[in-house]
């Protein structure tokens, strides 16, 4: 009898997570009004604008025009596939929930501010770190064990 009860929770847990990475309807619905309620699409634009700030001077006009032709749909596509696989429908919905109050709009474009800050920092780290490195011959006396 143990078994049989040991077998049939393994098999709900089984169920469970594999119905939480499910992409359904209504999780896509809900991953998708997420989307536009955090303002991805525009946190990536003004990401990609900080990234381009990052740039020396002289490079920076024929980045910015380079961004004019980005297509953000993949990318959008990706966040909404994302979310509807790690999120359950509970969590989406509070998630939306929580985005269309005053706080979480206010939260939504501070958070755009906050990653194109971030996102100067971070470009400008990763093109430093990779020239050290790339000029060192691969050798990096600081290793991230994180990656």
């Amino acid at each position: 009898m143990r078994t049989v009860i040991s077998f049939a929770l393994v098999l709900l847990f089984a169920i469970s997570a594999f119905a939480a990475g499910q992409m359904t309807k209504e999780k896509e619905a809900l991953a998708r009004e997420a989307v536009e309620l955090i303002q991805l699409e525009k946190t990536y634009i003004k990401s990609l604008e900080a990234m381009f700030d990052a740039y020396p001077p002289e490079q920076r006009p024929m980045m910015k025009e380079f961004g004019k032709t980005m297509n953000f749909n993949r990318t959008m596509e990706a966040s909404v596939f994302s979310l509807a696989t790690n999120f359950t429908v509970e969590e989406l919905q509070y998630i939306n929930d929580f985005y269309t109050t005053p706080m979480g709009k206010s939260i939504a474009n501070k958070m755009i501010i906050f990653n194109q800050e971030v996102g100067i920092v971070l470009q400008q780290d990763i093109m430093e770190q990779l020239q050290n490195f790339l000029q060192s011959g691969g050798a990096s006396p600081e290793k991230n064990s994180d990656l």
